[in-house]
């Protein structure tokens, strides 16, 4: 079953930002009007969407805010992923990926970059049960900080 498709359009959102803890709050707008133009493509070759066994699916998301569409925002924010299934022997799956995201502000500062913007990855790993994860997101503080880019993997292996 291959499946490809496309989206796009012109987003306003009112973006708020309330009980912020985050080690950027004293920088951080609580309310910004975005306007931004979205654009994205997919395709997804997978034999099953729920639960894939053989097959592929990429996607790719760009935004572009800007001030002459209306809003007080200004940034460029581009998402890239895949990810490949394939059985292995009998009765058995390997499943990868790749996501990956970035965030600039080309032309401007990051004053008016929404917090609700920045990428802030979840702990999957038991690296989380130790609070490693933690620490590496977290300013010396314990804050939390929101990143420009992100870059997340993923690889297991199923049997039936």
């Amino acid at each position: 079953m291959a499946a490809r498709g496309g989206d796009g359009g012109l987003h306003v959102q009112v973006m708020r930002n309330k009980d912020n803890e985050l080690a950027t709050q004293a920088t951080d707008k609580t309310q910004l009007n975005v306007a931004s133009v979205d654009f994205g493509l997919t395709g997804d070759h997978r034999d099953n969407p729920l639960r894939p066994r053989n097959g592929y699916r990429w996607f790719t998301q760009v935004e572009l805010a800007a001030r002459s569409l209306g809003g007080a925002a200004e940034y460029q924010r581009l998402e890239l992923g895949v990810a490949y299934h394939t059985p292995w022997g009998e009765g058995h799956w390997i499943h990868v990926g790749l996501a990956h995201g970035v965030i600039t502000t080309l032309g401007t500062t990051d004053a008016t970059l929404p917090v609700n913007k920045r990428f802030y990855p979840a702990a999957t790993t038991a690296s989380a049960a130790t609070g490693m994860a933690r620490r590496r997101r977290a300013d010396p503080t314990g804050c939390f900080s929101g990143r420009r880019a992100t870059c997340c993997s993923m690889s297991s292996l199923n049997r039936r």
